[in-house]
C-alpha cells in the first residue's frame, strides 16, 4: 500500500495484517500449537508416547540402526514447550534407548553401557540446545508480526482520516474553517503519538 500525504512525500509500504500462510499451516506449526496449548504433562505423555514408539521399532529393528529416531520426539517436544521439557524428555529417551540395548543383549552391568547413556543423553541434550532458540525466535517473529499489523491498521486509520482531511480541505477551498484546523490539530496530535509510541 501507498501512502503520500502530499506528491513530494516519500513513499511509506505498509505490510498486510497477515502473517505468511505456509508457515501457519506447515505440520510443525500445527504441531507446535497443540503442543503449546496443552498442559505440561499431556506434552510429556505425548513426548513418552513417542519415544516409546520409537524404543519398539528400535527393539524390533534387530541390527538395523535407527537410533536417530529418537531425536524426532525430543526436537518436536523441545520445539512446542521449550528447553526444559526437551531435556527431561532426553534423559528419558536416553534411559530407553540403553534399555533397548540391554534387551538385545548388551552387559547391563558394564560400564560402557552406562557410560554410552550418558554419551546419548549429552547428544540429545545438544539437540534441545539447538531446536529451543529456534522456538524462542519463532515466538519472538509471530509476536512482532502480530504488532506490526496492529500497527500497520492503525496507519491504515490514520491515512483514511488523512485523506479525509485532504478532501474537507479541498471542498473547502482552502479557506481556513476552525472545524478543519481542529481535526488537523487532532490528527496531527494522533500522528505524532503513534510514531512516538514505543513498538
Amino acid at each position: 500500500m501507498d501512502i503520500r500525504a502530499d506528491p513530494g512525500d516519500s513513499v511509506l509500504e505498509i505490510p498486510g495484517p497477515q502473517v505468511d500462510a505456509r508457515v501457519q499451516r506447515s505440520w510443525l506449526m500445527r504441531a507446535e500449537r497443540v503442543l503449546a496449548g496443552s498442559s505440561a504433562w499431556v506434552a510429556l505423555v505425548i513426548g513418552i508416547l513417542l519415544l516409546a514408539l520409537v524404543g519398539l521399532v528400535d527393539a524390533a529393528s534387530g541390527s538395523f540402526e535407527v537410533s536417530v529416531l529418537y531425536v524426532i520426539p525430543i526436537a518436536l517436544l523441545t520445539f512446542g514447550r521449550g528447553r526444559w521439557m526437551g531435556i527431561l524428555l532426553s534423559g528419558l529417551a536416553a534411559a530407553g534407548w540403553t534399555v533397548v540395548d540391554v534387551v538385545r543383549g548388551a552387559d547391563a552391568l558394564a560400564g560402557a553401557t552406562y557410560w554410552a547413556e550418558i554419551s546419548r543423553c549429552y547428544a540429545l541434550v545438544a539437540v534441545c540446545l539447538v531446536v529451543a532458540p529456534m522456538r524462542e525466535a519463532l515466538i519472538q517473529q509471530r509476536d512482532l508480526a502480530e504488532r506490526e499489523a496492529a500497527v500497520s491498521e492503525r496507519l491504515r486509520a490514520l491515512d483514511e482520516l488523512r485523506q479525509a482531511m485532504s478532501s474537507l480541505e479541498l471542498e473547502a477551498g482552502r479557506q481556513t474553517d476552525p472545524r478543519v484546523d481542529e481535526l488537523f490539530d487532532v490528527l496531527h496530535a494522533l500522528d505524532r503519538d503513534w510514531t512516538e509510541t514505543p513498538a
